[in-house]
């Protein structure tokens, strides 16, 4: 099996980013190019503007353009930090629910492996919804690579 195109996907978090040396050896190893995507989830406002008259508003718009501003500078951090200069890394946000978006683009962009972070299993939300990683795994319609930070123990539910 040859692997051409490779998705890491991130939220930039410490345990996201932990499975970027392994996207980066298998993308020397297979000499494939290497896709680093962030989905940006959409903000659910209220209907009940009120809190305005309390100046306590904010704008839906701003708070997407900054989200997005950052996602953008710790793409640039992470290409020039994290990177091996020999590389061509591209980045890729996106905007909706992580594991559709992650999903449809791997889809799209006919990529032959995903590779992300898992967290283990905590809180009664994921026990209940799943985790992001969790339904990329069941849904992916190509390979993915989980791989756990080593300071995070799985508990049991």
């Amino acid at each position: 099996m040859k692997i051409n195109k490779i998705l890491l996907t991130t939220d930039f978090s410490d345990y996201s980013l932990y499975p970027l040396n392994y996207a980066i050896d298998l993308t020397k190893k297979y000499s494939a190019s290497l896709t680093l995507i962030h989905v940006i989830e959409p903000i659910i406002a209220p209907v009940d503007y009120s809190w305005e008259s309390y100046g306590v508003g904010y704008n839906i718009n701003d708070i997407e353009k900054k989200a997005t501003k950052f996602a953008k500078q710790e793409f640039k951090t992470i290409l020039k930090e994290k990177i091996p200069s020999e590389l061509k890394v591209n980045y890729e946000i996106c905007y909706g629910k992580p594991f559709n978006e992650i999903i449809d683009f791997a889809k799209k962009g006919k990529f032959d492996l995903i590779v992300l972070s898992t967290h283990g299993t905590s809180g009664l939300s994921e026990i209940i919804f799943g985790t992001t990683a969790s339904k990329v795994v069941k849904k992916s319609p190509v390979p993915v690579l989980t791989v756990r930070h080593p300071d995070h123990s799985f508990k049991m539910p």
